[in-house]
């Protein structure tokens, strides 16, 4: 366990991001649970700020039973920490963003959980408008506004004038949400390091 700690540091490092390693002494984390809702609070009374992460569970469309962040903030550095814890909390059932709006500092998180995590892994997640991955299976369904916003131009240039998302008659748009951080759920692999070790600081509260 002491070895993937170090291991996901040592990656999360080369992007400037926080661990639990770099939390003051007197720091406090709260996972604050409402059934259809939780929130993360990473906090210390030395700070000036906090770190906050919300999320929900998705009733319709199912989105593979995934989490989503509906309201996060972080002072920098800090969001990934809570990520991390949030993957952990819900285990298999994984995590996923906001599906209507994510800044471009939530944007860079997700991508490096797609492309620089091998501890984190991205379940794909279906086009609720036109399924085209699984169209038979409906519970892996999911809205791709996020991806429409972020990915506008590139889908301009794959298929010109087309002014509407349509993955069936342009393959290419198919391949583009595949390729995306937004059109996947993320889970945690290996167990809970993150909040073992929080657990183990002593600093860690269910609310």
């Amino acid at each position: 366990m002491k070895h993937l700690r170090q291991y996901i540091r040592q990656i999360l490092l080369t992007e400037g991001m926080k661990t639990a390693d770099d939390l003051p002494e007197d720091a406090y984390v709260w996972i604050m649970d409402n059934d259809w809702t939780f929130s993360i609070r990473i906090d210390a009374p030395s700070w000036s700020d906090h770190a906050y992460l919300t999320l929900a569970r998705r009733k319709f469309p199912p989105c593979s039973g995934a989490w989503e962040v509906v309201s996060a903030n972080a002072p920098s550095g800090w969001g990934p920490l809570a990520y991390d814890i949030a993957m952990e909390y819900v285990g298999h059932e994984g995590v996923m963003s906001d599906r209507s709006s994510v800044s471009k500092e939530a944007a860079r998180v997700w991508d490096f959980y797609l492309n620089s995590r091998p501890d984190v892994k991205a379940v794909q997640l279906d086009y609720l408008n036109k399924p085209f991955i699984t169209p038979g299976d409906k519970t892996d369904d999911c809205p791709g506004k996020t991806f429409l916003t972020h990915q506008y131009q590139e889908l301009e240039d794959a298929a010109p004038g087309m002014e509407r998302f349509d993955p069936i008659e342009f393959p290419e748009h198919g391949e583009l949400w595949k390729d995306h951080w937004s059109t996947k759920k993320y889970v945690k692999m290996g167990g809970t390091p993150v909040i073992d070790q929080l657990n183990d600081m002593n600093i860690l509260e269910y609310k």
